[in-house]
């Protein structure tokens, strides 16, 4: 491919990237938890990674084979975006809120680290596999891809034994629910129990005295009024 041709695939995944943010992501977080976002995505980022190298093979022309490789990109774009928006999502759910900034700046730490080893690795890998004499032919330059799919499989697995779903909901102080939710709840049933519907229910039913109007009753029929003094 020349120049101008990797441009305009980058260009045309920027722009699928963003379209599938926008209007597919938001409807596929409400179906789906962080920890099953997290898991799905790796193993669908994976498989797209292992099959780059057999795009070649479909003997396609020039013009379709340049639409199958701008959508196989924007997939593979797309869910490693949605690996990280559900692992922001887990640790957000899984620290307090007083420590919640400290621990985004840990992992925000920690991913920009493997940022810069990801592609150093990744590209020594490739250099190492185009000159190895123990590789097969085949696997020489698509080893970096096989491997890459092969350690998304791993994370996705790592994934599915150590986020468990309390990381799908935010905890508070107390460990408990969030305290939004919990004053939105409170909130809700002081407006239940001050609302017409439950002031006319209590007075049909007799409720405005703590005796009762038929307890009162029986008292002024038997006279128990307060003691006369002599």
């Amino acid at each position: 491919m020349t120049s101008s041709e990797i441009g305009v695939v980058m260009s045309a995944t920027a722009v699928g990237g963003i379209t599938l943010q926008i209007f597919v992501f938001p409807t596929l977080a409400r179906f789906v938890q962080p920890t099953g976002l997290f898991r799905y995505s790796l193993v669908l980022s994976g498989l797209l990674s292992m099959v780059t190298p057999l795009l070649t093979r479909f003997g396609l022309k020039k013009d379709p084979m340049f639409f199958l490789l701008i959508a196989h990109n924007i997939g593979y774009q797309f869910f490693k975006s949605a690996v990280s928006t559900a692992v922001g999502c887990c640790v957000n759910n899984s620290a307090q809120r007083k420590v919640r900034g400290t621990v985004n700046g840990v992992g925000v730490a920690a991913s920009s680290f493997l940022m810069f080893i990801g592609p150093t690795a990744g590209g020594g890998l490739y250099a190492w596999s185009l000159s190895s004499k123990t590789l097969p032919r085949r696997l020489h330059g698509n080893f970096v891809f096989l491997a890459a799919g092969v350690l998304y499989f791993l994370i996705a697995f790592c994934g599915l034994i150590y986020l468990k779903p309390y990381y799908d909901v935010p905890v508070d102080e107390d460990g408990g629910p969030d305290n939004e939710k919990s004053d939105d709840k409170v909130r809700m049933m002081s407006m239940e129990d001050f609302s017409p519907e439950t002031k006319q229910e209590e007075d049909a039913s007799g409720a405005q005295s703590p005796l009762g109007p038929e307890t009162k009753e029986e008292e002024d029929s038997s006279g128990a009024h307060s003691p006369r003094l002599d």
